[in-house]
């Protein structure tokens, strides 16, 4: 810890050069931080879902994000109850999370350090809102009926165009950790005091806010643009897909395992990990504060309800430096969750692909040709998805479009399969050992 007198901090103490210390490591902390980059985009180029025409499917979320903003019924009472169900169960879900969940359960029952106040809420009051969405999205498709349009996991988006979407919110979450791990040990004195001590902290520190957002802004501009640009075309010609290596199912469960090793190694990595608690004050990149701490709805502030419920504060948004800078990878995990089953239970047909010779995958990008074969995400005969059917037969190959991707499907059982998950997965239980080892033998520094 920092101790200041005169201003001045004293001597700090040097922590003994173990296993531990190296895993933490600047140097360490920054080699990682930078292979997720490579990893997310070699999974991008591999993963032949994202170069699908067919819509997607993104179970639990999916059904809250339709619940809330699309799948319109026909008629005034039904729009009414769609809307009513989705606004009631939203705050329903943060009440519970916040109040129950975090404050009830994480907080004062489990007395956990890094749910202390406030810290993790807003990430908390999410899930449950979600979890909550997806719940009254059954009955709700019961009342409805059949007749009308049903709340499902199906959000409205090509798998191409998901991809990019993900795509870009993997690079935003990416690019936000590396700043954060970079900013943060360059504003730190105390755990490797003789890491780049000197003129780059010194000079860091004077130029670290606009710094900051240069190194968010210009390399996103770049991504962004080159992610659009190259599906300009409506996905018909990949230049990601041409990077792929022809990777086969078990090659991409190692990588998307790969990839979920590297985030969770960088959320251990971090020096407060697991309270998040520091003793150092590290401000948010890009800005001279160290949380996010505001009142909402300050208009209504003088009306009885606002005052009832600002006694439980309910109006106080509070996040913390730490949630701030590791709430995006914990969404990213999700997202690497769900592409690990992705790629387990991957089968061509349920993405409009089909495998042809060398076992290499084929893309049906022609709208009309799915509409005719699909009904919504459901194949009307799978029999006629087929290379023999398509793209072999020299009758009807003259008019498709289908397009050859390097990436390759050999029908693999999930015992080839799941071992190469065991990487990426094996690190959940070891994060869940690390915080119940470490969360009740370390002190809060706010408790000092």
């Amino acid at each position: 810890m920092v101790t200041e007198e005169d201003g001045a901090p004293s001597e700090p103490t040097r922590q003994i050069r173990g296993l531990w210390w190296w895993v933490r490591h600047p140097w360490c902390r920054l080699v990682f931080a930078s292979l997720i980059f490579i990893l997310d985009f070699l999974y991008y180029a591999e993963d032949p879902i994202v170069h699908a025409h067919l819509d997607i499917e993104l179970p639990v979320f999916g059904q809250a994000l339709t619940m809330l903003i699309s799948r319109w019924p026909s008629t005034p009472g039904l729009v009414s109850l769609k809307i009513g169900l989705g606004v009631v169960t939203t705050l329903l879900g943060c009440v519970i999370g916040r109040q129950v969940v975090h404050h009830w359960l994480l907080r004062d029952k489990l007395r956990i350090n890094m749910f202390e106040e406030a810290d993790g809420s807003w990430t908390v009051m999410l899930i449950t809102a979600v979890l909550m969405l997806w719940l009254v999205s059954y009955p709700y498709n019961t009342i409805a009926g059949d007749d009308e349009p049903e709340v499902s996991s199906n959000i409205g988006l090509r798998s191409f165009e998901f991809g990019v979407v993900a795509q870009m919110c993997t690079w935003l979450g990416d690019l936000w950790t590396w700043i954060v791990v970079l900013d943060s040990m360059l504003q730190d004195r105390v755990s490797y005091p003789d890491w780049c001590n000197g003129w780059p902290k010194g000079t860091w520190a004077k130029i670290r806010a606009p710094a900051c957002w240069v190194l968010a802004i210009a390399p996103t501009a770049v991504c962004f643009t080159l992610l659009v640009l190259n599906d300009a075309d409506g996905g018909e010609d990949s230049g990601w897909e041409a990077a792929s290596s022809g990777s086969s199912e078990h090659q991409r469960c190692l990588l998307v395992s790969c990839v979920i090793f590297v985030d969770v190694v960088i959320l251990v990595q971090d020096w407060e990990f697991p309270s998040f608690d520091s003793a150092v004050d590290i401000k948010l990149p890009g800005f001279d504060s160290t949380e996010i701490d505001f009142q909402a709805c300050g208009c209504c502030k003088e009306s009885r309800l606002y005052k009832w419920l600002d006694e439980w504060g309910f109006f106080r948004i509070q996040i913390s430096g730490k949630w701030v800078a590791y709430g995006p990878l914990m969404v990213i995990l999700l997202l690497d969750l769900n592409a690990a089953r992705n790629q387990v239970t991957y089968d061509p047909v349920n993405f409009g692909q089909y495998p042809g010779p060398e076992d290499k995958i084929w893309t049906i990008i022609d709208s009309e040709s799915l509409d005719v074969l699909y009904d919504g995400l459901d194949a009307i005969d799978p029999s006629v998805i087929t290379f023999s059917a398509r793209m072999g037969n020299a009758t009807v190959a003259a008019g498709l479009s289908d397009v050859e991707m390097s990436s390759r499907y050999e029908d693999e059982s999930y015992g080839i399969k799941l071992p190469g998950l065991l990487p990426g997965l094996s690190m959940f239980p070891v994060l869940f050992l690390l915080i119940c080892c470490l969360l009740y033998t370390s002190p809060s520094p706010r408790d000092s």
